[in-house]
């Protein structure tokens, strides 16, 4: 009898999961057709009309607000360089034309993709070194644990 039991156990399981993966199977091909545009809309008047496979949405911006305890964010909402200092710093032990720090540093929104009340810090300047710092909210004590630096690169031309 138990030897029963555990059988049908064995084929419910075996149907709720090709039920399970034929519904994921079904969903991912209803997604790929949204993703091509493929898929009939059904409007108000109960008539369905194709979907436009090149429209765009507006996507808006929301400045993030950080959660937890942070030393600090920046998000270049005010489109400035001013919380930030430009090095003018100079390398030892290095030929004077390559010893400076000479790269070019400014505030703009993205060429690509872009979203309306972006920006990001950018470098203006190809082959040049570049330095930049700003000040943490509060002072950082590295005993116990350490300082994590989370930013995010998007490349406008390329790798230079």
């Amino acid at each position: 009898m138990k030897l029963r039991w555990g059988w049908t156990c064995l084929l419910l399981l075996s149907i709720s999961m090709v039920t399970w993966a034929q519904k994921e199977e079904l969903d991912d091909e209803e997604e790929a057709q949204v993703e091509d545009g493929d898929v009939d809309v059904e409007t108000d008047s109960g008539e369905s009309t194709e979907v436009d496979a090149h429209v765009s949405f507006e996507v808006t911006y929301k400045t993030p607000v950080p959660t937890g305890d942070v030393y600090f964010t920046a998000t270049f909402d005010d489109e400035s360089l001013s919380s930030w200092q430009v090095s003018k710093t100079m390398k030892e032990d290095a030929d004077e034309d390559i010893a400076k720090y000479d790269g070019k540093w400014e505030v703009e929104a993205l060429k690509e993709n872009k979203v309306p009340g972006d920006f990001g810090l950018v470098l203006k300047s190809r082959a040049k070194h570049h330095a930049i710092a700003a000040l943490l909210n509060k002072p950082f004590v590295f005993m116990d644990k350490p300082l994590i630096v989370q930013y995010e690169v998007n490349f406008q031309n390329g790798i230079d």
